[in-house]
């Protein structure tokens, strides 16, 4: 019997399935499934083995039981009156994952994002299968911040957080971060979604010693494809023939998406173009009164995405850190080049000047002449999307899907014919 057929693995993976970091997941999962793995997926929204939501009593059972739990997590950062606007999460309360039944029949439980209150952290030493945990941020590696922003107590023991506003050794973040020292299980491995995201692990105190490894992100490639610029313009009910940026997911609350850089360097732009913006934002903010501005908002159908990427020139990524940078291989795919800083997870989608520009980290004008660079490029057609098309397919969940197939099989000690020697078979359903 073909090993994938007889292999029960647990996706494990907190809030809305259509957004964030929960695509990447859901889209393994679907791939896996495809190869023949018994996967199934956790999640505090959604039924355990699909992706369909609960009905109505049971999904207010369980936003009522969420909300406390966030609720309860948030009064222990509250106690820090400095604090920055940022994500900082505790892992506690939670759900004790050892306990679910799904869980416990698994043959390798599969961590990826697992916080507002939706794991208990002290309950992760008790998981006795091989645990893998896909990093979709820095939280598995830091006290309690999703992204160090230039911090680097993460590899020490945290303690007088800057995102707390604390002076404090044994402030919140130093108790988290010995929390985790105490309760991720021994048998854990961890996989980056992008190579500088596990080069940050391996400099983490929490995770050095831990084996790690790399295997890239996944996009949806049945969704993101080149459609022809003219016939998308159309759909949307755009020019076509005028320029446009688009930027999205950029919001002004957000820390580390990068809007305060981006609004500053729209001024910077020498070359004419019009503005368009997708995402959280909202519709009446502001970015650049000297440009023409349309917004999309919020969009759930990726037919509409594919279109918003297929008509702009350029799409424009001002993230400060991020461990991959989904809606940039969404672009990429789609054919359209991409403005992003040189750094971080970023930094390894783009090729500069061929697939994209990349910006002098955190300068605003360095946005901005990218920006300029590729309309220019864009208006003497040196850029072919097939080429941007091309280097996207490295994204595809099937590649993932088999490269995590063979991680579980080596955890498990499968010999070369299928079955295992020795490696966790679960329990029961």
């Amino acid at each position: 019997m073909n090993f994938n057929d007889s292999l029960r693995v647990c996706h494990v993976v907190g809030g809305p399935l259509h957004e964030g970091a929960a695509k990447g997941a859901v889209l393994l999962h679907e791939a896996l499934l495809r190869q023949g793995v018994r996967s199934r997926l956790l999640n505090d929204f959604v039924e355990t083995d699909t992706t369909r939501p609960p009905g109505p009593f049971k999904r207010l059972a369980r936003r009522i039981a969420r909300r406390r739990r966030v609720k309860q997590e948030r009064r222990q950062v509250k106690r820090y009156p400095e604090r920055q606007n940022t994500l900082f999460s505790v892992g506690s309360p939670g759900i004790e994952l050892s306990r679910h039944p799904v869980v416990r029949s698994s043959d390798v439980v599969h961590l990826h994002w697992i916080n507002r209150g939706f794991v208990q952290l002290r309950d992760l030493k008790h998981l006795p299968q091989p645990v893998v945990w896909t990093l979709r941020d820095m939280w598995p590696l830091t006290g309690g911040c999703h992204y160090s922003i230039g911090c680097s107590r993460f590899q020490q023991q945290c303690g007088r957080c800057p995102q707390l506003g604390s002076d404090e050794d044994q402030d919140l973040s130093r108790q988290v971060h010995q929390l985790k020292g105490e309760c991720y299980p021994e048998n854990l491995s961890i996989v980056g979604i992008s190579q500088w995201i596990a080069d940050q692990a391996r400099s983490s105190s929490l995770l050095k010693d831990r084996p790690i490894r790399t295997i890239s992100n996944c996009i949806d490639l049945k969704n993101y494809y080149p459609v022809s610029r003219s016939e998308a313009r159309k759909r949307l009910g755009l020019s076509p023939d005028r320029r446009y940026v688009l930027v999205g997911a950029v919001s002004p609350q957000s820390f580390y998406k990068g809007f305060q850089q981006m609004q500053q360097s729209l001024p910077m732009c020498n070359e004419p173009f019009e503005l368009l913006i997708f995402g959280g934002m909202k519709r009446s903010t502001v970015l650049a009164p000297e440009r023409a501005t349309r917004s999309f908002g919020y969009i759930s159908e990726a037919s509409v995405l594919r279109d918003l990427y297929s008509a702009a020139d350029v799409f424009l990524a001002p993230s400060i850190m991020e461990a991959f940078g989904k809606t940039i291989a969404e672009s990429l795919a789609c054919g359209t080049p991409v403005v992003a800083f040189d750094h971080s997870g970023p930094k390894e989608l783009i090729e500069h000047e061929r697939t994209g520009y990349l910006a002098t980290p955190f300068k605003p004008e360095s946005l901005a002449a990218g920006v300029d660079n590729l309309l220019r490029r864009q208006a003497d057609q040196s850029i072919r999307p097939a080429d941007l098309s091309e280097r996207a397919q490295r994204y595809a969940p099937e590649r993932a899907a088999e490269e995590y197939a063979a991680l579980y099989r080596e955890l498990l000690g499968s010999n070369a014919n299928g079955g295992t020697q020795g490696g966790w078979r679960g329990r029961a359903a």
